[in-house]
């Protein structure tokens, strides 16, 4: 799964945004669920950060266009400075819609938190393309 992913901060404060890429490598054990790891690019006012995290994913349906949630937890790397890493979670809820027979088109929206940012919950929506 490779996802581009757009977020924007819940703070009243602070309207700040990210943007970033990740693509998740893992395994489909049955129709309905999978389970991989994921490593991405994200940043956040000039500041960047490597997700690295689990991901994990339920199909309701085997149709063509089938809702999923998904959660990848982990940590994130900071990678302009040598900070501790930061707590990631990141709980999403989408539609997936198969293209072809091994491929698919995903659109998701979710709350993200990383622990470390001045302000750590984003409102975040990902777009991208699965392969099995």
């Amino acid at each position: 799964i490779t996802e581009l992913n757009f977020a924007l901060s819940l703070a009243k404060y602070d309207k700040s945004g990210s943007f970033g890429i990740q693509t998740i490598n893992g395994y489909l054990f049955n129709p309905n669920f999978s389970l991989g790891l994921g490593v991405g690019l994200d940043i956040y006012n000039y500041k960047a950060f490597m997700p690295i995290f689990i991901d994990a994913r339920y199909y309701f349906f085997q149709e063509k266009v089938t809702p999923y949630a998904a959660i990848g937890a982990g940590c994130a790397l900071n990678i302009d400075n040598s900070y501790r890493p930061d707590i990631f979670i990141n709980p999403s809820i989408g539609i997936r819609f198969q293209l072809l027979k091994k491929n698919a088109f995903n659109v998701g929206m979710g709350y993200r938190y990383q622990g470390s940012l001045y302000n750590p919950s984003y409102f975040n929506l990902k777009l991208g393309v699965s392969f099995w």
